[in-house]
């Protein structure tokens, strides 16, 4: 079954770097109307070579959460598609790792995600409709860690999306990512120099498949036979 987003406005989150960006490209070349959401107006402005709308906001703020928020919510140029592709990680074990990294990576991939889909789904499902991509993480199914943690509540809150689009118009699909070469782990302070060569992933393909699997209707989709 396939699907089409009737508004082509995005509105991407994490945009200013790694999946985030890559999704934003793709979706310019593809004659999308982008909002790019990051902390560095620069950064953003550097992404694509077509006008976008930048949105500068820190999603581990509560400032910067409600800012977004309120632009998913506007029916002034109304959003269609939400690519949520910001994350935050920690370098250490829940326990090792100070607490107000665990409070900051909670903040990120919790509150603000918990913000910015109500918002969404709120705003699409009043307008008729709309999309969503998740950027999850396979982390949610092998690892341990308090990231894990987060990215497995994220699976839990997409399954009732998902069930809930005859309900709301709202179409979503999660993403599930393996290791993938972005600046979320140099960030942190993590080393993955253990990590096969192999096993890595470009941005690039996971958006070009994230992209194909929406279009195609799926709800779920882990890129690569990796």
């Amino acid at each position: 079954m396939s699907y089409e987003v009737s508004v082509k406005r995005a509105l991407v989150t994490g945009a200013s770097s790694g999946i985030g960006a890559a999704f934003a490209r793709r979706l310019a070349a593809s004659g999308w109307d982008l909002v790019l959401v990051g902390r560095s107006a620069p950064a953003l402005h550097q992404v694509t070579d077509t006008p976008a709308e930048i949105l500068t906001a820190d999603l581990a703020t509560t400032e910067g959460t409600t800012t977004v928020s309120e632009r998913l919510t506007t029916t002034d140029h109304p959003i269609g598609l939400l690519v949520h592709a910001a994350g935050l990680t920690t370098a250490h074990p829940f326990g090792v790792a100070p607490l107000t990294n665990e409070l900051a990576q909670l903040q990120v991939n919790v509150v603000a995600t918990t913000h910015l889909l109500h918002a969404a789904v709120t705003g699409m499902h009043a307008r008729g409709g709309g999309a969503i991509v998740l950027v999850g993480s396979t982390a949610a199914h092998w690892s341990m860690g308090s990231y894990a943690a987060s990215k497995a509540w994220l699976e839990v809150l997409a399954g009732n999306l998902i069930a809930r689009a005859p309900e709301t118009g709202v179409h979503t699909l999660l993403v599930r990512p393996g290791f993938t070469r972005t600046a979320l782990h140099d960030r942190a302070g993590v080393d993955n120099s253990g990590v096969p060569s192999w096993m890595w992933l470009s941005p690039d393909q996971v958006a070009a498949e994230a992209l194909t699997a929406l279009a195609e209707g799926k709800t779920m989709w882990t890129p690569s036979r990796r």
